[in-house]
């Protein structure tokens, strides 16, 4: 998975987030312990884009902001997100 940060401003925006993965869907705020979740901070990815690898499967992703930073500075924001499957057993043979 790659997250792409805006260049034109705010590139802040895209660090001290949670990155969560999950098969079943997220409900609330709280970020559910049986996620996979990685943590973005401004250290970790200095670059315009932060690359990610879950390797496990997941339905649902969910980009969230660790609520650390007070109200009017925790909007999250990105340019672009890709997201890439490795598809196995009957799903790699579906024509």
């Amino acid at each position: 998975m790659n997250l792409f940060t805006r260049n034109d401003c705010c590139e802040n925006r895209l660090s001290e987030v949670y990155v969560c993965l999950s098969d079943q869907a997220f409900s609330g705020a709280v970020l559910p312990a049986t996620s996979g979740c990685q943590y973005i901070d401004a250290n970790s990815y200095p670059t315009r884009v932060a690359t990610l690898d879950f390797n496990r499967t997941g339905r649902y992703l969910r980009v969230q902001s660790d609520g650390k930073m007070p109200a009017a500075n925790r909007a999250v924001s990105m340019a672009e997100l890709e997201v890439y499957a490795t598809l196995t057993g009957s799903e790699s043979t579906r024509s």
